[in-house]
């Protein structure tokens, strides 16, 4: 079963998370004997059996036997929950399954939660075994808090794209309630972009779901500069407030009660794989195992790493692919800038997993980077002559196909046109990069068929509108596709870190810091000198030049770079002259970054500046 997942783009009309529906499920009667129970009594022996908050002592968890026997009674009514519950064509794309036991009193949930579109268009159901232990039934909704233009519904995000999804959690000992903060992510295009914390409780077969805290980033055109102008708003249940109030909602609602932390593993099913790869379509014992295993990462009895190695395969990483990995942001100098990404994705851009497979049978496995943040977006690499080279595909990874060495692209994320659902992009790889590119789409009995080929890509040719046409590129490129190594997503490392700047070299702290990095000629007015408070963190100072067509200052030449020891001082030595007028700091670690644009004479500025990660990928498991 597959972690890979692919999310279409669907219009505005869908955008955000949708409200989440109750689709009921049926009761059956039966002789089955009532839940059977492991007693715990006190806080050591519940902490030390189910890792549980401190101070709440978990008096009702299953034993292995009785955990099998709910996963039978979830299993033998599958047609009531399942990927094809109800609907004779699913309209969301991608669906996740777990097992937890959200309000700790034995009996097991069974989350369904299924996701489409840039949008974050959400709806989750979540089965509880009922009291009596012979059946299940579907936990009621109902919610208050923050609502948007954009959203009028409480259902949060709860799954991401590595298969797991991870939140903070708070036990109000009084109400013998657990809080589980998450998300609900509202999208309208790049124009738009909302991030709700959400509080969800389960208690007596009731789902609350209470959101809190939002900030919403509106983008709207500025004649005057040529630009978007990103305007960002914070809001609380009390109305608009400081980003700051924003910042500290959740202590302000929550800081009296214990916190823990729990991660959902999800099994993720998606409307586009093969037959044979649906969840539903697996072996009953291979469901079982998958989730009892998801109920022991909840339970914190099983590891996410070793969920994912039981269940999903594994590819060795070449070492051209390392630096990427440890530090995703290099991706940009492949890939551009991801400007428009950036724009689109706002706080949630970023890459923050992989997958390596081998699409066409040269013995080295292309990498997939992913982007949970971006809801799968993901750049594919490969290794010829030593060399990483990005081969330019950029989007929803459909799969794979080995017999014809294609890589396969669903829907498109961004932007109007296209059926999304029979819109598909075939990339064929050689040896050492893209030799043909297909874009097929079927919409409303209408054709589109496009074909890129050449020595260079360098050949366009626009084929026939031909069902048969369609029809042949579909059988064979996209028919048998597999996904990239059975999905297996590797979370990439993350660094956060703060750079001090002291900025003007007039005061008696700069004079008193430092451990030269000579660079060029001295130049009192543009030297800089700066601390870390991280071990490992790589600085670089480059030049700048003008880029007149974007009309913007861009890095152009490294000139030194140093790794950091916390704590200690350094210093660049910049440049005189009129050559390089401008200069800037570039501090990364892991998948964050920060860039510090510099002016020649800094005398005027403050003394010193606090510089955090202005730009990282969502945050890992």
């Amino acid at each position: 079963m597959s972690a890979v997942v692919i999310l279409m783009c669907l219009p505005v009309l869908f955008s955000g998370c949708g409200k989440s529906g109750e689709r009921a499920a049926k009761t059956e009667s039966g002789t089955a004997a009532p839940v059977g129970t492991e007693n715990v009594s006190g806080t050591e022996a519940a902490a030390e059996k189910t890792h549980i908050l401190p101070g709440n002592p978990v008096k009702n968890v299953p034993d292995a036997d009785e955990l099998m026997r709910q996963i039978d009674i979830f299993l033998d009514r599958e047609e009531e929950w399942g990927f094809w519950a109800g609907e004779s064509e699913p309209y969301y794309d991608t669906m996740g399954y777990a097992v937890t036991d959200l309000d700790h009193n034995g009996r097991t949930e069974l989350i369904v939660a299924f996701t489409t579109g840039t949008g974050y268009y959400s709806e989750n159901h979540i089965y509880e075994i009922n009291e009596a232990g012979d059946g299940f039934t579907e936990c009621k909704w109902s919610g208050s808090g923050i609502q948007r233009e954009n959203n009028g519904d409480f259902a949060p995000d709860l799954m991401n794209d590595n298969g797991a999804d991870a939140f903070r959690v708070y036990y109000d000992k009084a109400e013998d309630r657990y809080h589980y903060i998450c998300e609900n992510v509202v999208r309208s295009g790049g124009f738009y972009n909302g991030f709700i914390e959400c509080d969800l409780t389960l208690k007596n077969g009731k789902a609350d779901i209470d959101s809190f805290a939002a900030s919403v980033t509106e983008h709207t055109w500025n004649d005057k500069t040529g630009d978007y102008d990103g305007n960002i708003t914070y809001e609380t249940v009390d109305g608009k407030v400081s980003e700051e109030k924003y910042l500290s909602a959740e202590e302000d609602m929550f800081g009296g009660m214990e916190k823990d932390g729990y991660i959902i593993a999800f099994m993720y099913d998606h409307m586009f794989y093969a037959d044979d790869e649906h969840f539903e379509n697996k072996g009953r014992s291979i469901k079982a195992s998958v989730l009892m295993d998801s109920y022991k990462v909840f339970m914190k009895e099983m590891t996410l790493d070793e969920f994912r190695e039981r269940h999903f395969l594994s590819a060795a990483v070449p070492e051209q692919y390392q630096p990427l990995i440890e530090d995703w942001t290099l991706d940009e100098e492949y890939s551009g800038g991801n400007d428009y990404l950036k724009m689109y994705f706002g706080d949630h851009y970023g890459f923050d997993s992989y997958a390596l497979d081998d699409v066409n049978g040269d013995g080295i496995p292309e990498l997939f980077l992913y982007g949970s943040g971006m809801y799968g977006i993901a750049h594919v690499y490969t290794v010829a002559d030593d060399a990483l080279i990005q081969l330019g595909i950029e989007g929803w990874i459909g799969g794979i196909n080995k017999k014809e060495s294609a890589v396969i692209v669903t829907g498109h994320w961004h932007g109007a046109g296209g059926s999304n659902t029979n819109e598909y992009e075939i990339w064929l790889l050689g040896d050492e990069a893209v030799t043909d590119y297909y874009y097929i789409d079927e919409l409303n009995g209408a054709y589109s068929i496009d074909h890129v080929g050449g020595k260079n890509l360098d050949t366009y040719e626009s084929l026939p509108a031909d069902k048969k046409i369609y029809d042949g590129l579909y059988e064979k490129y996209v028919k048998d596709r597999t996904d990239p190594a059975e999905g297996q997503h590797t979370e990439l490392s993350r660094g956060d870190f703060t750079i001090t700047v002291y900025s003007d070299p007039s005061t008696a702290d700069y004079r008193g810091l430092g451990n030269d990095i000579q660079i060029m000629n001295e130049g009192p007015d543009t030297d800089m000198r700066f601390k870390c408070d991280t071990d490992g963190v790589t600085a670089e100072l480059w030049s700048l030049e003008f880029d007149e067509e974007n009309g913007e200052m861009v890095r152009d030449k490294k000139v030194a770079s140093v790794i950091t020891e916390a704590g200690k001082v350094y210093q660049f030595n910049a440049f005189e002259g009129e050559g390089f007028p401008y200069y800037s700091l570039y501090a990364r670690r892991g998948n964050t970054y920060v860039e510090w644009d510099v002016l020649p004479d800094m005398k005027d500025g403050n003394t010193t500046f606090t510089l955090k990660p202005e730009a990282s990928a969502a945050d890992p498991l």
